[in-house]
């Protein structure tokens, strides 16, 4: 469903429209736990939809109106369509999806308790670990004080 922002109104919205949405959206989070999964489906939805994978080592050959994407180590995917006729502009959307995650870091075995290993990770890319802590205490803490 493709909606330019200036044409909403809310009475033209349908609620199951949002729903699928939401629906999709939580699909694809759940089939994405890494960057790497979220980049296989997407290259699987742009295959459904008629992409031709590129690779980067070829040489490409592109044709009017083509739809194709290119992958790179599995953790990142561009998608693109090359116009069928003169154009005289483009227009770009980007994202990734490596952030924000942790990263298991070098040598990460640590041993724990001497009872099991853990591994070693780090935060990377703007991660909120702890968004709770400039609000009140919710009333069931007491309880477990």
């Amino acid at each position: 469903m493709n909606i330019d922002r200036k044409d909403i109104d809310r009475e033209d919205i349908d609620r199951e429209d949002c729903l699928s949405t939401a629906r999709e959206l939580i699909g694809f989070l759940e089939k994405s736990p890494t960057c790497f999964h979220a980049v296989q489906s997407i290259a699987d939805c742009l295959e459904e939809a008629g992409f031709t994978q590129l690779h980067e080592a070829e040489k490409w050959e592109l044709t009017e109106g083509g739809s194709y994407y290119v992958t790179r180590n599995g953790s990142s995917i561009v998608s693109f369509k090359v116009p069928g006729k003169a154009f005289s502009g483009f227009q770009i959307m980007a994202s990734h999806s490596d952030s924000p995650s942790f990263k298991i870091k070098e040598n990460p075995e640590m041993e724990a308790e001497n009872h099991y290993v853990k591994l070693n990770v780090e935060k990377y890319g703007g991660m909120l670990c702890a968004p709770w802590f400039d609000r009140p205490p919710f009333p069931w803490r007491a309880v477990w004080q």
